[in-house]
This record gives C-alpha cells, sequence and structure tokens, in this order.
C-alpha cells in the first residue's frame, strides 16, 4: 500500500481551502440511554460568520426519518434531543455564505441516563464532492488507539461507523487487537454491503471472550482496516452494559504505524495530566501502540524512563506526584503526532472513561480561544494544563470564562488577571465561576469558553453524575 500522509502542518493551519459546508455525524441511542447532541454558534462568536444548520436524522439503515432546519435566534446553543427512531445517525450540517475555514464541525455529543454520563467530540462526517474531488479526502479505514479497559463479560465492546453518499461493497475487515505484552491477534469480519448513510455495528465482544487466555482478561487494544469511499474514516468505540443502562464512548484514531505524519525538527514533546484524584479511584495515561516508527523514551516528571518497545503500549499510573510525561528521541526527528489516551473510573462498578488525547511540542498551533461543554444537571469542573515550555508568557495573564446557554443570546462572563503563570489555578469549578449556571443553563446543555493571550492553555471538560464521568478536551 501506497503510504498516506495525514498532514499535521495543514491541520495547524486550517488550510482546506474554501469551506462552505461544515458538518459532523453522530451515533444516536434513544432507549434506556439518551442522546443529546449541543452545538455552539462558535463560526458567529469567534468569526463573525452566519451560518444556517441542517439536521438530518437516519435510521441505522441510512433512511431519512426526518430533516430539520434550526437558527441560533436569540440563543448562542442548540440542543437536539428528540429523535423519530429508537436508534439511529443524525448529520448536521452548517452552511455558510463565507469561509468555514474547517470542515469537520466542532459539536459534541452526550450519552446519558439518571446514572451514566459520557460525552464525544464530534468524530466523523461525511466528505463534501468538492473535498473528493480535489483530492482532499482519505477515506480508506486504517484505525486504531482505543482500549477496552479491564475485559468484563457483562460489557458489549462495539465499533460504530457511519457510511458516507457512497455505497461500500461487502468485504472483509482486518481486526487486529493487540494484548498488554505488544502481541497481536489478527481476526478477519465479514461486512455485508454498505448502503448509503448507514450505520453498522462491529460487535467485536466474542473475541475476546474467544481468546481470553490471550489477553489475559486484560487491556486489549485495537485496530481496524477496511474499504470505504465517503466518509471521514473515524469510527466511534462505544462500551455498553448488556442491559444498555451504562456506557462511555470515545473515537478511533489514525494508525500512524500504517498512515504518515509529519516528522519535526525537535527531539522532545510532553503531555501533561490534569490531577483528578479528587474524582477518580483509577486513573491511566496510555500510549497506544501503533504509533509511528522510531526510537523514543518517555519520562515520568522527567525521571523515571520507559522505551518504547515496537507494538507495546505504554501505560502510565496517574497520580497527583505524575505531573507531565516527556517524550523525546536522541535525533531531531520526532512524530508530529503521537496518540495518548486518559481512562479511569470513579467506581469500578461504572465503565471507565476513555478520553483520545495527544502530545504537544513547540510546532502545535497555540489557542487563544476555545470552548467545552457543560451541563446543567452535573457537577462540572474545568482542568487548566499550561504548556509554558513552548509557548510565550505574557507579562499579565488574562482568563475571560464565558457561559452560553441554549435559551437566550444573553452570556455570562467572569475575567481574570495574573501576574505569574504559575499562580493561576489548574481547576476550575463551574458553581464557583458562575453561582446561578443552573437557572441560566435552564435544565440543558450549554458551553464555556475560554480567552487567553497566553496561547498554552489546554482545557478539560469533566462531567459527573452520580458515579459516573466523562472527560473530554476543549475544542
Amino acid at each position: 500500500m501506497k503510504k498516506y500522509l495525514i498532514d499535521q502542518k495543514k491541520n495547524y493551519k486550517a488550510d482546506y481551502g474554501f469551506i462552505n459546508r461544515s458538518s459532523a455525524i453522530f451515533y444516536v441511542i434513544n432507549k434506556k440511554i439518551k442522546t443529546n447532541l449541543s452545538i455552539l454558534n462558535y463560526w458567529k462568536i469567534k468569526n463573525n460568520v452566519e451560518v444556517a444548520i441542517l439536521v438530518t436524522f437516519r435510521d441505522l439503515k441510512g433512511s431519512i426519518k426526518d430533516r430539520k432546519i434550526y437558527n441560533f435566534d436569540n440563543k448562542n446553543v442548540i440542543n437536539v434531543n428528540e429523535y423519530p427512531f429508537d436508534e439511529g445517525s443524525v448529520e448536521i450540517e452548517a452552511f455558510g455564505k463565507q469561509n468555514l475555514r474547517i470542515p469537520y464541525a466542532a459539536i459534541m455529543g452526550m450519552y446519558e441516563n439518571n446514572d451514566t454520563i459520557s460525552q464525544i467530540h464530534s468524530y466523523t462526517r461525511n466528505h463534501s464532492l468538492i473535498e473528493i474531488e480535489n483530492n482532499e479526502a482519505f477515506t480508506n479505514v486504517f484505525e486504531s488507539c482505543w482500549t477496552t479497559g479491564d475485559i468484563e463479560k457483562n460489557t458489549k465492546y462495539i465499533l460504530i461507523f457511519h457510511n458516507g453518499h457512497t455505497e461500500i461493497e461487502k468485504q472483509n475487515a482486518n481486526l487486529t487487537l493487540t494484548n498488554c505484552d505488544g502481541k497481536d491477534k489478527s481476526i478477519k469480519i465479514k461486512i455485508k454491503k454498505i448502503k448509503k448513510f448507514e450505520t453498522i455495528k462491529i460487535d467485536y465482544s466474542k473475541y475476546l471472550f474467544k481468546y481470553k487466555k490471550f489477553f489475559k482478561n486484560n487491556f486489549a487494544y485495537g485496530s481496524i482496516n477496511f474499504k470505504n469511499h465517503s466518509s471521514f474514516s473515524r469510527l466511534m468505540h462505544m462500551k455498553i452494559s448488556k442491559a444498555e443502562d451504562d456506557l462511555q464512548v470515545t473515537h478511533t484514531n489514525f494508525n500512524y504505524s500504517i498512515l504518515n505524519t509529519n516528522f519535526i525538527k525537535e527531539n522532545q514533546a510532553l503531555m501533561k495530566i490534569p490531577n483528578l484524584d479528587d474524582e477518580l479511584e483509577k486513573y491511566y495515561t496510555i500510549v497506544y501502540p501503533k504509533y509511528a516508527k522510531g526510537n523514543y523514551t518517555a519520562y515520568e516528571n522527567e525521571k523515571k524512563k520507559f522505551v518504547f518497545k515496537k507494538n507495546m503500549p505504554l501505560i502510565f499510573k496517574n497520580n497527583s506526584d505524575l505531573k507531565k510525561i516527556v517524550f523525546q528521541t536522541k535525533k531531531k526527528h520526532f512524530p508530529a503526532r503521537i496518540v495518548t489516551g486518559l481512562f479511569g473510573y470513579a467506581d469500578k462498578k461504572k465503565i471507565p472513561f476513555e478520553c483520545s488525547l495527544g502530545i504537544v511540542h513547540p510546532q502545535r498551533r497555540g489557542k487563544k480561544f476555545q470552548w467545552g461543554s457543560v451541563g446543567c444537571n452535573h457537577e462540572n469542573n474545568i482542568y487548566l494544563e499550561n504548556y509554558k515550555e513552548y509557548y510565550e508568557i505574557p507579562k499579565d495573564i488574562f482568563l475571560t470564562f464565558r457561559l452560553y446557554s441554549s435559551n437566550k443570546s444573553e452570556y455570562l462572563e467572569k475575567k481574570f488577571e495574573f501576574k505569574e503563570i504559575n499562580n493561576i489555578p489548574k481547576k476550575f469549578q463551574l458553581i464557583e465561576l458562575f453561582e446561578n449556571y443552573k437557572s441560566f443553563l435552564n435544565n440543558n446543555y450549554g458551553y464555556l469558553s475560554l480567552w487567553s493571550n497566553f496561547e498554552g492553555f489546554i482545557a478539560y471538560s469533566l462531567l459527573k453524575r452520580n458515579k459516573s464521568i466523562s472527560i473530554e478536551h476543549f475544542f
């Protein structure tokens, strides 16, 4: 296979040409667990661009059940939470007269009941014809970078794929499950012909139990390959209880042991770990096994050394002492993308969360403005990690938080000023920022934005419902 380059430089520059359509597709479950899709009008807030929102509701077979136009009149947030089916997909498309710059829409999906919460940012979309004609769309599926966690008999492990506007012929998918020793188990899975806009669910649970001696009921790490013609190749990975009353979701990522990424003239990169000790019983940082080939080492707090071994995952047990992981190579030839993840739980009885992340290095583009989801009926915490090693620190550092809701155009605002970056709290509670956030959000989901003149912050949103916890990074 000819190696395809996943160009991170293009991503950093948002260099996608003229884009007047930005979109996302989400899996929807409407049973014991409900789905809420939350859209912030960031096009207007960030770039003063007006958009129209078209939402298409499809069943699992890809048949249209409804199509609606939404607008942001007198509000900053749209929440989609009523569906004409028990299970299916929703495609959200934003159309603008001006350049929207980025073809994937920054939207959050929340899956919840009274005892469960899981969140995921937009993970796939149907490519436009312009992207395909311009050879800007890489569609074949070479995905990886998810884990089962401890394999549980009462949990189903499912990959969810949304097809785009082109039918896919029947085929065999190649599923590879890697154990903690870096050994692979290769499995052929028959996939029938996939209709236009059909959603398929690949339940691979039986293989985890068939080869339980191989996995020793420990973590299994997955990769999958198959042909695809029109949708973005990303999949959702869902862990759901057999009773379908508890679930956690994450998204897959490119398999960089097969696909190419840029290599940068640096010999170091970082990942800083939010301190979640107060919230979680256990949590880990994972470096997934399918990374770009090379000789790398990792250090806990620049001290304890871990050597990357071929096809081996790295697992770091997190606690308040583990503040960062330093990735190094002897030569100034470092991959621009290494996929990492946060994984953990507050209660062993609940399905653990998984949040897909990555490394930070000097060539990564900084952000002044970012935003993440918050919920009215949840405990909401925001965690802030700074990468002062790579970004210029202003003399005075300003933080501006704004809270947006789905029932009014006004927002709430809180400003801070700091003389020293080390004096900035690493945890903010929504209730401390805005005491009246529940009445302001009016029993629904909203968004919290952060603006700062320091471009090296990465923010995380933690939602907690009873003993279920979900974490996602800000856009």
